[in-house]
């Protein structure tokens, strides 16, 4: 049997946290890069014009990335500042 410290636990997560809030990061940015503009800019565009499909859909992908990212950034700061516990 393994025995892993707390210490050892939250690193794991701290690094769990970190390696998506990386993944979600990047993604964000290669949405910036393709659209030029920011995600609230793009609905503001696709709102305005001829419905767009493909558009809106990758619009609703981004958004529900950005949502992750606040979500991710919530863990890490519970985590941060010991705010969770052991199951």
């Amino acid at each position: 049997m393994t025995t892993i410290t707390r210490q050892e636990a939250i690193n794991s997560t701290l690094l769990e946290i970190l390696s998506t809030k990386h993944h979600l990061v990047e993604k964000n940015r290669v949405f910036i890069n393709r659209f030029g503009c920011t995600a609230e800019e793009l609905e503001k565009k696709v709102k305005e014009s001829p419905e767009n499909f493909e558009v809106w859909d990758t619009l609703m992908e981004w958004k529900s990335v950005l949502a992750m990212l606040v979500d991710v950034e919530k863990r890490l700061m519970e985590l941060e500042h010991g705010e969770f516990s052991f199951s």
